[in-house]
């Protein structure tokens, strides 16, 4: 398991804010093909006026930009606002892509 770190300084990563004036918020984040089982990236949801998840879906490209399945990533949100991702089962070196709504 490898600590990432902030998912917005991640070489390769790509966060997009979906949905930005909604009450709750929904982000798209893609990582790059690097990433391995059981790793984990944080993510600080005040900067999007945010400090609750409310969800979570994650992705595994098994086959990159070709076969996708669902994988179930675990959570943590500290008092303080910073949402911690633990990338779910599969292979490792794999492009990971998470869909996150927080309000």
């Amino acid at each position: 398991m490898a600590a990432l770190g902030d998912v917005l300084a991640l070489t390769g990563a790509r966060t997009r804010e979906v949905a930005p004036l909604a009450e709750a918020r929904e982000l798209s984040i893609e990582l790059p093909s690097t990433v391995d089982a059981t790793d984990t990236f944080t993510l600080d949801l005040t900067r999007y006026g945010a400090t609750r998840l409310t969800g979570i879906l994650g992705f595994d490209h098994t086959t990159d930009g070709s076969v996708v399945v669902t994988v179930a990533p675990t959570t943590t949100v500290s008092a303080a606002g910073v949402l911690t991702v633990t990338v779910g089962a599969g292979g490792d070196n794999r492009t990971r892509a998470f869909i996150i709504w927080i309000r």
